[in-house]
């Protein structure tokens, strides 16, 4: 197999993968990891190699170069913070959060980096990804926020919490991780066939709400409606009904939505007066 060829499935390969992570991220708990660390390995492992094979040219500067340098330092910043505090850190004299906080920066310099790593080798080889890797992904993805929305059903009505936070420490944050999902199976439909974007983009949406309303958090559901809303305008030329059954759309959709988040909005303007 020529290098061309093992490029192309490797690549192909690492984006499945992260679709995978992304998609069980909320109902697993040491799948995730492991399939991110061994997409993240790969992935260096290959940047490695053209290193040392000397295939390897300076990048051009842009805005994805600035971004991924920012990322590196903001990994090191958080590494570095570590590494001093645990140097200089009487762990006798601290309690607990403190300790936990630190190693929380050592974990998050690490997946930061190698989230870099991963992120840097598929945009270097980004015009090898193919539309069928696409479609298999946002699949995934679809069915990672389904499978996501009955695990919190079921969270909710056998635990009997108001909010569902699911494998996360927070509900807030298992609503970011939805909101995540949902932005990244919209941002892959213009590969998918239009029959197929249908289905996804209808099953998707639905399931992010449902499981949007169980996390209760308000500002996510708020970023959802912008997204959601703002989608429509590029799913409309999909669909391509009339143009006034738009606008009815629109109105159902908030006259729904708004009134089942209200009692949310009003406690957070409550708590803002007191």
């Amino acid at each position: 197999m020529n290098k061309k060829k093992t490029t192309y499935y490797t690549v192909n390969g690492i984006i499945i993968l992260i679709a995978i992570t992304i998609s069980v991220n909320l109902f697993r708990d040491k799948y995730p990891q492991i399939i991110f660390n061994l997409s993240s390995e790969i992935a260096f492992l290959f940047i490695l190699f053209d290193v040392i094979r000397g295939r390897v040219k300076l990048p051009t500067m842009n805005g994805a170069v600035l971004f991924f340098i920012s990322l590196i330092i903001v990994a090191c910043v958080r590494g570095g913070w570590y590494f001093y505090e645990s140097y200089s850190l009487n762990y006798q004299l601290v309690m607990n959060t403190a300790i936990n906080n630190l190693q929380n920066y050592q974990l998050q310099a690490k997946r930061l980096l190698m989230g870099t790593v991963t992120a840097i080798y598929v945009y270097k080889n980004r015009e090898k990804i193919s539309a069928v890797t696409i479609c298999i992904s946002a699949l995934v993805i679809m069915l990672g926020i389904i499978t996501t929305t009955f695990f919190s059903i079921h969270q909710y009505l056998a635990s009997g919490e108001q909010r569902t936070k699911l494998n996360v420490d927070a509900a807030s944050s298992s609503s970011y991780i939805v909101l995540f999902m949902y932005c990244s199976v919209i941002s892959m439909l213009r590969y998918v066939r239009t029959n197929l974007a249908i289905i996804i983009y209808s099953l998707s949406s639905v399931s992010s709400i449902i499981t949007l309303y169980l996390c209760n958090t308000r500002v996510s559901f708020i970023a959802f409606l912008l997204v959601f809303l703002s989608s429509l305008f590029y799913m409309w030329h999909i669909f391509n009904p009339r143009k006034h059954v738009k606008w009815i759309l629109y109105i159902i959709i908030l006259s729904v939505c708004i009134p089942v988040f209200s009692g949310r909005w009003k406690e957070g303007i409550n708590d803002i007066k007191e």
